[in-house]
């Protein structure tokens, strides 16, 4: 297990903050496993800053999309629904 600090758009960051969003497309530079933490953080790209606001989120699943999109490097991240970690998680 992993723990992993992720920028996330505020757009993209909506869905998780009100639980609607399980799962997140991401370049899959740090070999993301199941049962990584994530920690993903609200980040203003006009601000060039974090905005303070944070979820957390434990990796239930890692599907390579290159096998559907030919997209080498990217992953889907899906994780447990907004209040439903894993014990041990923070």
């Amino acid at each position: 297990m992993t723990e992993h600090q992720l920028k996330t758009w505020p757009g993209f960051f909506a869905g998780l903050a009100d639980g609607t969003k399980t799962a997140e497309v991401r370049r899959n530079d740090r070999n993301f496993k199941v049962g990584d933490l994530l920690t993903l953080r609200e980040f203003n790209a006009e601000l060039d800053d974090y905005t303070g606001r944070y979820e957390f989120r434990t990796v239930s699943r890692v599907d390579d999309l290159r096998l559907i999109t030919g997209a080498n490097g990217f992953v889907l991240l899906s994780f447990a629904p907004k209040g439903d970690r894993q014990e041990g998680s923070p």
